[in-house]
This record gives C-alpha cells, sequence and structure tokens, in this order.
C-alpha cells in the first residue's frame, strides 16, 4: 500500500510559512518549551540565521562546503528535477524560495564548464550507456528538506567526487524534489507530489537500465520518497527479487511507525541496505522536538508525541539493528551534513579512514581514524 500523503493542516502554510509556524507554536507551547525551542534553532543555526533545517552540502573535506559554481563538477552528473527550470546562457536557473513546479518532470547535467537539458528518453539513454560502459551501478540522490537546485547538484557532485575516488565510476543522478529554501513545513508539503513523481520515475528507470543497477542514497526527507516507491512495487510484485544493489538512508527524518510499515518492501528490493545515525544531530532533534511540542503534520501517526523521535536519531535506529546494517556516526560531528567519504567507503567495502566498532545492540559506531 502507498505511504499515507503528506500534508500540512494549514492549507496556507507555503504562502506564509513563518507567520504560520509562529502562530502555531506560540499557542501550543510553553514558556519553558519556547526557551529550548530558541536554544535548538540557536545551536542548529551556528551563525546562519535561516538554516536550521537546510540539509547542508558536504564537501571536499568531510563536513565541509563547498563552492557552488560547479567548477570541479565531475562527466556523468545529471539530475531529474520537478522544479521550474531555465537555462540562460551556460547555467540553469531555477525557481528556489517557493520551490515552484513544472507539470513535468526537468532532465539534464551539470558539467564544469555549462549546463544541459536533455528529454527523458535521451537521458535514460545516456545513463544506459555510462552504465554498460563503466561496469558501475547508477547512483540515484534524493536530498532532504529546504534545499536548492544548485545545494542539490553541490551535494551530488560532493557524493559523485568521493564515489570515483573509491573507484566506483558510474553515473550519479541527483533526484531534485523542489523544496523550498529555509522552509521545512513547506518541503513537507512538496512530498505528495514527490512521492507521485519519484516513484513513476523510477519505475521507468528501473525498467529501462533493469534490476541491481541502482544504487539509492537517500538522506533525511529524502527517505519518504523511496519509502513509496518500494511499498508500491511490493504491492505489484510481491514475488519480485531486488531491485537496488544497494541502499543506504542518511539520518532520515521519518518516524518509527513510518518506517516499520515499510521495512519489509526496503529490505526486499536492496541487497545492501544500511542505516545512518547520529546521537548529536541537531536538525533531527529539532524536528523531534516541535512535535513533541504539539506542532503536527497530517502524516503523524498519533498519538503525535509517542512518535515524535526520529528513525535517523541513535536511540531509535538502534531498535532496528537486529534486522538491518546500522551504523552511528556521532564521533564524526557532522551535525547534518551528508558523510559522503563514509558512504563511498561502506558501498566500496573499504573504510579504512574509520575505526568501526560493534557496540551493545549490534550497532557498528563509526570513529575518524587518528
Amino acid at each position: 500500500m502507498s505511504s499515507p500523503k503528506h500534508a500540512i493542516i494549514i492549507s496556507s502554510v507555503s504562502e506564509a510559512p513563518i507567520l504560520w509556524v509562529s502562530r502555531c507554536i506560540l499557542k501550543r507551547c510553553s514558556i519553558f518549551q519556547l526557551f529550548l525551542l530558541y536554544l535548538a534553532i540557536v545551536f542548529a543555526v551556528g551563525g546562519s540565521p535561516f538554516v536550521a533545517f537546510a540539509a547542508q552540502s558536504s564537501g571536499l573535506v568531510e563536513g565541509s562546503s563547498m563552492d557552488n559554481k560547479a567548477t570541479k563538477s565531475n562527466p556523468g552528473l545529471y539530475f531529474a528535477c520537478e522544479r521550474k527550470l531555465a537555462l540562460k546562457g551556460k547555467r540553469i536557473k531555477a525557481s528556489d524560495w517557493l520551490g515552484k513546479t513544472s507539470k513535468a518532470l526537468s532532465y539534464g547535467d551539470r558539467a564544469a564548464d555549462c549546463d544541459s537539458l536533455y528529454s527523458e528518453e535521451q537521458l535514460f539513454e545516456r545513463l544506459s550507456a555510462e552504465v554498460k560502459s563503466s561496469g558501475q551501478p547508477l547512483t540515484v540522490f534524493i536530498h532532504g528538506c529546504c534545499v536548492s537546485f544548485s545545494e542539490d547538484l553541490i551535494q551530488a557532485n560532493d557524493i559523485h567526487q568521493a564515489l570515483q575516488s573509491a573507484g566506483l565510476n558510474g553515473p550519479l543522478l541527483a533526484y531534485d524534489w523542489a523544496t523550498p529554501c529555509y522552509n521545512y513545513p513547506g518541503s513537507l508539503a512538496k512530498l505528495p507530489r514527490c512521492r507521485s513523481s519519484f516513484t513513476t520515475f523510477l519505475e521507468r528507470l528501473v525498467a529501462k537500465l533493469g534490476r541491481d543497477k541502482i544504487v539509492i542514497v537517500a538522506h533525511s526527507l529524502g527517505i519518504h520518497a523511496l519509502q513509496n516507491y518500494c511499498q508500491r512495487a511490493l504491492e505489484i510484485e510481491p514475488k519480485a527479487t531486488k531491485v537496488f544493489a544497494a541502499v543506504i538512508l542518511s539520518r532520515p527524518d521519518v518516524d518509527f511507525s513510518s518506517f516499520k510499515n515499510s521495512e519489509e518492501a526496503l529490505k526486499k528490493f536492496s541487497s545492501k541496505l544500511m542505516l545512518l545515525c547520529a546521537r548529536n544531530d541537531i536538525n533531527l532533534k529539532l524536528s523531534s522536538f516541535i512535535r513533541r511540542a504539539g506542532y503536527s503534520f497530517v502524516e503523524d501517526p498519533r498519538p503525535v508525541r509517542d512518535n515524535h523521535l526520529r528513525l535517523g536519531q541513535a536511540s531509535v535506529a538502534s531498535g532496528v539493528a537486529d534486522q538491518l546494517a546500522v551504523y552511528d556516526i556521532s564521533q564524526l560531528r557532522l551535525k547534518h551534513l551528508i558523510p559522503y567519504k563514509l558512504i563511498a567507503g561502506l558501498l566500496t567495502g573499504e573504510t579504512s579512514s574509520y575505526l568501526i566498532e560493534r557496540a551493545a545492540g549490534g550497532v557498528m559506531e563509526v570513529k575518524n581514524r587518528l
């Protein structure tokens, strides 16, 4: 069965998110809760006034950020985008602040000197040719909330560079689901369209490339799109074999109940399923806090207060360590940044840069080697 649709209770949230959030929080929170929320925002922001929920770029050094001019883009960096795009000169421009979507997906690639736009047929032909010539699977990256088109491609490029450095020379495709910048409720409001569009797109892509030719890296809210695809595929083909060569869930922003509903499908279609979690991910703590304080969304299970914790938090992820590979990356101290070098290492099996030890409950604790 398909995942329940995500929708914000107030229909005008995308038009006036700041006022709506403020009104809801003031109505529902005590002074003490407001004070805790203030502290959470201060720590999450870390000096930048609007990025508490932004799924930040990873960068050339694990956890740093990188220039967004894409001057170091790699060949084989493709995208499928739900936004309204326009090719102006050599670069594609997108409407990011409100996350305006187009009626159909846009496809293309980003190179060091220019961007290009393709039809879906042209994109699939290019991906198929690169998968065949490289002998490596296609990596599909699904970003988290509050990410602009340019930031999505920066994150994807960082992952792509790490994969190539590790010897994985297959193409990478960034799926951009039109999240509005710095707007968490607005990002949640985009999830229904994302689920539907991503599922349809991935069905066509799998039909073109074949099974076991795709690796999925889903960060934060990106897990919701993957859940929907897997649950739908399980309904259509309950006896189907593996679809993905590997799946990595990077600090997923989803409640435990929702994950358990899709766990069977995720495991069934993944040759390798890995979950990255952390105790000190401030973005997930804030996501959990606002739900516990009474700030709820239509898709949240009831009662919300008993389901406020997120799967990407180590205390929750440890509950599934007996079912799949769970890695606690708290010691890497990345906040909500994407551990792109670790992801490449886990996909290749080459993790000598890290000290990985099994802890209580079967969770693998990851540390940087000195």
